[in-house]
């Protein structure tokens, strides 16, 4: 992780506040415990409200009685449609490019808890954070291609960084990424992205399901990986998912060709990404039941 101050102001001006904002959430997500690493739980600050992080609004924000109102989240999202603006996303995008997550400090004039607004956000500084790759990642990548399994990542987070991510993780095709937001609403723009791309960036959770049904669309049976918390739980229009939650995992399939669900349950390790692996070989009912 590391800190950059925009403009005239100073490293020593953010993480003031970021000691602040960071432990005044109770989120828990790999941003999240990254930030907590680096900075340090001071509780000199009164939070008079606070807006917490949403996938929809891709930031949280925070008010202070002493110190005003503050805004930390995606910076395309806060930055103005002006030069200073464009100035930082090229610095961002730089970032983006060798794989960093870079997440936007701003002072704002108002946080309104009521609707999840912000208004006159001011750029401080960029949090940049580097996502390790566990080692484990490559020898999953590789079974699931082994097993003829397409491979295709769904990310909140800027889909540079994610394709550069799961590039190094052992990505095929990891090139070919876009930007969900640019999707619009029209089916047929999904049904022809999950032609193109590999990688899905800035995707808000209701797209999730219209990507799903694209796949689908295309006579695809359809699995998705994910952490139960940020993910809808409800696996309707999912033909197998694998979660995990808290301390438990497991791998759940639709009833599908006439058959039940199967469910299958191991404990997870801190979301080590072999423990798939063992979530599919200890459900092989599952996996004959859709052959």
């Amino acid at each position: 992780t590391e800190v950059l101050g925009l403009g005239e102001v100073k490293k020593e001006e953010i993480s003031e506040i970021m000691n602040e904002l960071t432990f005044a959430f109770e989120d828990s997500n790999n941003t999240q415990e990254a930030l907590k690493r680096y900075f340090h739980r001071m509780d000199r600050f009164t939070v008079v409200q606070k807006i917490p992080f949403s996938s929809e609004r891709k930031y949280r924000a925070i008010e202070f009685e002493e110190k005003g109102c503050y805004v930390l989240g995606a910076p395309e999202f806060l930055l103005q449609d002006d030069e200073e603006g464009a100035e930082i996303l090229r610095k961002v995008n730089q970032y983006s490019e060798e794989g960093y997550r870079v997440l936007l400090l701003g002072k704002c004039g108002s946080v309104q808890a009521e609707d999840g607004s912000v208004s006159e956000v001011s750029p401080m500084g960029l949090i940049v954070i580097l996502d390790c790759i566990r080692k484990e990642a490559p020898d999953v990548f590789q079974y699931f291609r082994g097993q003829k399994v397409e491979i295709k990542v769904i990310s909140g987070d800027n889909p540079v960084t994610v394709s550069k991510i799961a590039g190094k993780a052992g990505l095929l095709g990891a090139e070919k990424y876009v930007d969900a937001s640019t999707l619009g609403d029209d089916p047929q723009s999904y049904r022809e992205a999950v032609q193109k791309y590999n990688v899905f960036g800035r995707v808000k959770p209701e797209q999730k399901q219209k990507l799903v049904h694209a796949y689908q669309s295309e006579k695809k049976v359809v699995g998705m990986v994910g952490d139960g918390d940020l993910d809808p739980f409800d696996v309707g229009w999912v033909d197998i998912r694998t979660y995990s939650h808290g301390e438990v995992g497991g791998v759940l399939a639709k009833r599908f060709l006439g058959r039940p669900v199967v469910r299958a349950s191991a404990d997870l390790d801190e979301g080590r990404v072999e423990y798939v692996l063992s979530l599919i070989h200890i459900s092989e009912p599952t996996r004959h039941s859709l052959i």
